[in-house]
Formats: C-alpha cells, sequence, structure tokens
C-alpha cells in the first residue's frame, strides 16, 4: 500500500510510489528519449507509460531502445485487447519479466470484468476508487503539459491517445458581456487571443514553483509576446 503523492508521503509517512507520467513523456521532443531518461534515473524499478501517444507504436520503441523496464503501464483505450497485443510482443522480444500495469478510473468491479475478459495485465493501479466512497464522488482533475518554454520561445506539446487527445497551447475562457452588461456563457479558446471587453475567467496561480502575481490578461499578454 502506497501513495503518489508526494506530499502524503512526507507529511504522514506514507510510502510513495509512482510511474512515468504524460507530462514528462510530452516535455521531451523524442518519446523514445523520454524513455531513455527515466530509466537511466530508475534502472530497476521503471514503469513506462506507453499510452501517450500510440501505444503499440511505443512498445516498439522500448524493444528498439534496449531497454528492460520493470513494467509497461497502459492507461487508455481496450485494455483488453492492448494487454494481450503488448504482452505478445514483449515475449516475442524476450521482455517476459517486463509486466503490464494497468491504470485510469478502474475499481474492483472494472477489474473483475478485465480478467474475466482475458486481460493479460498483472498490476492494478487503483486511486480514486479506492479513497473515495460512491456517495461522495470526486472531482476528477488531470494535469496535461500544452506548452514547454525554452528561451523567449513556446514549443507546444498535445496528447493523442485513444479516447485522451488533448489540444496543444495555453487555454483561456473568455465571457464577453452582453449587451445589457449581464454574461452568462464562455468561449474556450487561446490565451493569445483576444476578445474584448471579456472577462477573463482563468489566471494563473503558480510561476517557476513560486506563487503567480500576474493577472490572467497580464499572463496572456505576456505570453503572446512570446509567439510574436
Amino acid at each position: 500500500m502506497g501513495t503518489s503523492n508526494v506530499k502524503a508521503g512526507a507529511r504522514f509517512g506514507i510510502p510513495t510510489f509512482g510511474t512515468l507520467a504524460h507530462s514528462f513523456v510530452i516535455a521531451y521532443s523524442d518519446e523514445e528519449e523520454a524513455f531513455r531518461r527515466f530509466q537511466q534515473f530508475f534502472p530497476d524499478h521503471s514503469v513506462l507509460l506507453v499510452d501517450t501517444y500510440d501505444t503499440l507504436a511505443a512498445i516498439e520503441k522500448i524493444i528498439h531502445a534496449g531497454l528492460r523496464p520493470k513494467s509497461v503501464r497502459l492507461d487508455s483505450g481496450d485494455l483488453v485487447d492492448l494487454s494481450r497485443k503488448v504482452r505478445r510482443r514483449l515475449d516475442q522480444a524476450g521482455l517476459t519479466e517486463t509486466r503490464i500495469f494497468a491504470s485510469g478510473d478502474l475499481d474492483e468491479f472494472v477489474i473483475a470484468d478485465l480478467l474475466a475478459r482475458g486481460a493479460q495485465i498483472d498490476t492494478f493501479g487503483v486511486g480514486t476508487a479506492l479513497a473515495t466512497s460512491k456517495d461522495a464522488p470526486a472531482l476528477g482533475g488531470v494535469y496535461k503539459l500544452v506548452d514547454v518554454a525554452s528561451g523567449e520561445t513556446l514549443s507546444e506539446r498535445a496528447k493523442f491517445s485513444e479516447e485522451k487527445i488533448t489540444y496543444p497551447g495555453g487555454k483561456q475562457v473568455f465571457r464577453p458581456p452582453h449587451s445589457d452588461g449581464s454574461s452568462c456563457e464562455g468561449v474556450i479558446a487561446r490565451e493569445t487571443q483576444h476578445y474584448p471587453e471579456a472577462q477573463l475567467l482563468f489566471s494563473s496561480v503558480m510561476r517557476e514553483g513560486k506563487p503567480d502575481t500576474l493577472t490572467g490578461r497580464d499572463r496572456a499578454e505576456t505570453r503572446a509576446s512570446w509567439h510574436a
């Protein structure tokens, strides 16, 4: 038993566990390089997340790179079909000791169904369903990396895994006023776009590990200057 929350681990003395995050993969321009780096840091315990872009293509990259991770993690798509294909390909490449780890809003019912349908999964990661009772549902929030700043320029990023595609670039919600001064709707757009008189609903709260004092409009203008 453990937690992926580093703060909880430090505060309550709970063992901490974790796998490779989508943001880590997306931060690199090359997925294989992300895998290499992660295994370099965790040579004996690496769990490589393979569904950021294309699950089966990622498995081929791991094999081509000569990596031997402890596990590979599936987090989206048809887990039964993917686990079978991944297990077969890993075994063909001699990675018989590499285990398959699955996650993604799992509970005991989903796990039982996956196993009953023949999923080739060795380990399941259960989070929300383990810590939150059914009568007190959790609000799901997922961190996704949308761009990376390098000097004065931005390199946009996106995730393309099945059913979890993201749009690149920073976003903003603009709430334009009606002619009578009221407002009841918002427009989701790039944060560098402009909607005159619109209220900006998103604002940055952290920047470089410190509380951010910029307002939403200031931040949008700053990032617009990066693109210029």
